[in-house]
């Protein structure tokens, strides 16, 4: 018989070795829809950063995932109400060896987040939370 889903989700709701929970690969994936369905998940940290000191907002930025950066930056669902349950996401905010989420747009020449994280930026102050 199997377990109860709550016991098999548990062990899929840990990080692995890199500190990459699955909130983070699904941002790395650019799975905004997967996104969506876990944030009813409280035990899957949305807010812990991989063992280089990544953000999700980081990972998706260097996987040049527009539409989950825009989702992360923006907080809105479908519908465009704001999600109060996901955490200001700041595109300032550096990884162990000081690379922020705009400076690696830059880096890797991925013109159309360089220049939505700028805009956001401006618009939005930077998200900080």
């Amino acid at each position: 018989m199997d377990a109860p889903v709550s016991k098999r989700m548990l062990k899929w709701m840990q990080e692995d070795f890199y500190g990459q929970s699955p909130w983070h690969v699904a941002c790395m994936n650019g799975q905004t829809r997967v996104l969506r369905v876990m944030l009813q998940f409280s035990s899957i940290n949305k807010t812990s950063r991989t063992s280089a000191g990544q953000s999700p907002l980081f990972l998706a930025v260097n996987s040049n995932q527009l539409d989950t950066v825009k989702w992360l930056l923006e907080r809105k669902d479908v519908e465009g109400n704001e999600l109060h349950n996901l955490l200001r996401y700041d595109i300032n905010e550096p990884t162990l060896d000081g690379r922020t989420p705009l400076w690696q747009a830059a880096r890797k020449n991925y013109r159309e987040i360089c220049e939505y994280e700028a805009w956001a930026k401006r618009a939005i102050g930077g998200l900080a939370g």
